[in-house]
């Protein structure tokens, strides 16, 4: 469990292709609070260490992974956004973070409102409309969001970026076109699930 605050922004220093999946070595400064089995959120999918050297640890994401998520999109050099698990003693800063993706999201514009301080704008698939509402969490690539607009007709979505996440995350790098991992609030989801269900919808 996460929840959407970052911690660090680690960077790819190695890809390993096992079959039809991925290995990846990443350098970052949370490196001594990170052990093997841990779970930690990359650009906010949920991946496991396998391994740790006093320099780098690995993590392997299988096909299902790379198909969803921007991971398949790494390269070595990439920066991304990491967070460790919530210690169930832990306040909750952000929103409850499962660290499954569900949709992957091209931005469609970036609009500087004034000094590092940004309006980013998604694009929306209808089939995802009851997921997102006007004051809603939304995790973009890890990161806990709130949606400052949403246009269900033209199939966007807002986010507001104050400067220092713009700082302390990778937006300041991406640009329009960019693939974001969405995960949509888990309580909407429940809700959402919840009456599909009872109206027998599925």
């Amino acid at each position: 469990m996460f929840s959407g605050i970052i911690k660090d922004i680690g960077v790819i220093t190695g890809i390993d292709q096992d079959g039809q999946s991925k290995t990846f070595t990443i350098v970052s400064e949370l490196l001594n609070q990170i052990e093997i089995d841990h779970s930690v959120a990359h650009n906010g999918i949920c991946l496991t260490v396998i391994s740790k050297t006093a320099k780098d640890y690995k993590v392997t994401a299988i096909l299902e992974t790379l198909n969803i998520t921007n991971a398949k999109d790494w390269k070595v050099g990439s920066k991304i956004n990491l967070e460790l698990a919530l210690p169930m003693s832990a306040a909750m800063h952000g929103h409850l973070v499962l660290g499954h993706i569900e949709y992957q999201s091209r931005l469609l514009d970036i609009q500087k409102i004034e000094d590092n301080q940004f309006v980013l704008r998604f694009e929306l698939d209808p089939v995802f409309n009851a997921l997102v509402q006007y004051k809603g969490s939304v995790t973009v690539d890890g990161v806990s969001l709130t949606v400052s607009h949403v246009n269900y007709n033209e199939h966007y979505f807002e986010v507001n970026i104050i400067p220092f996440t713009w700082h302390h995350t990778i937006f300041s790098q991406v640009h329009s076109g960019y693939i974001a991992n969405i995960e949509f609030d888990l309580i909407a989801k429940n809700l959402f699930h919840f009456y599909k269900v009872s109206q027998n919808l599925i």
